[in-house]
């Protein structure tokens, strides 16, 4: 299910329970809680997010919106078709490089066009795919890290309402008024919790997601180099490749010819 998805069933979630109390979102809003939580926050993020990798840190805040989990059958597929088209001697294959499958192949067959042996290019394509993962680890970890931080500037938020309430309390201030203040001290709390377990948080554990998935998909195309620095056919391809992927996503490439 999409980040996106995510948030908007929350937000119909938080609304369908201030219409069943009969409350309109005017009640839970308050400056000084928003200035607390969200400019604490900020100010954290400018420290623990990885900025010196800000170019793929925006990268996976954009795959959040609009990423689709790539297709393993599709990928196996062009991956056969690149062997057959490089058996062939054809050069001219085409490559989308914003993808690490896409691009450990493109890298892979260049390597074997420079007498890279094979063992040697599975070496290079490891490292380059690590340090590739290793860089969207750091990014997920630094989105949950920083979820530790808006809950406790949500609390000061609180507390520096309490405060307010107390000192009302000694001037002599209406029970009615007392309780409305309390209310509104809690809203930095609420607020708190809302931006660490629906916003920062779940972007951790998706981009933590992304990264998985990308780790397969980049160690399926690793696979597909070495079947062809191999020299293996399209069949032993094929049955190598279907080993990495669930029952549906294989591929069977005999069914296809006899099916044109």
């Amino acid at each position: 299910m999409g980040y996106l998805l995510s948030l908007f069933i929350a937000t119909a979630a938080i609304f369908a329970s201030l219409y069943h109390l009969d409350q309109g979102p005017e009640r839970l809003w308050d400056f000084v809680a928003f200035a607390m939580v969200v400019g604490g926050t900020i100010a954290v993020a400018a420290v623990v997010l990885p900025w010196s990798n800000s170019k793929a840190m925006f990268k996976y805040l954009k795959k959040l919106m609009i990423y689709w989990q790539p297709s393993k059958k599709a990928f196996i597929q062009k991956s056969l078709s690149v062997l057959q088209n490089f058996s062939l001697g054809h050069s001219n294959i085409n490559f989308n490089l914003n993808t690490i499958e896409d691009q450990l192949l493109s890298d892979g067959l260049e390597l074997i066009h420079l007498d890279f042996k094979a063992d040697e290019i599975e070496v290079i394509l490891h490292e380059r795919l690590q340090s590739y993962l290793q860089t969207g680890k750091s990014i997920s970890n630094s989105f949950r890290s920083l979820a530790k931080y808006p809950p406790a500037f949500g609390l000061a938020g609180t507390v520096f309402g309490l405060v307010e309430l107390m000192r009302a309390v000694s001037t002599g201030m209406p029970a009615q008024e007392t309780g409305i203040k309390m209310a509104i001290a809690l809203v930095a709390t609420l607020y708190g919790l809302l931006m660490a377990n629906l916003f920062i948080n779940p972007a951790g554990e998706a981009i933590e997601k992304i990264v998985n998935e990308e780790e397969k998909s980049g160690t399926l195309a690793i696979q597909s180099i070495m079947l062809i620095a191999q020299g293996s056919n399209l069949l032993q391809a094929q049955e190598v490749l279907n080993s990495y992927v669930s029952v549906d996503e294989r591929v069977n490439i005999l069914q296809g010819e006899a099916s044109a």
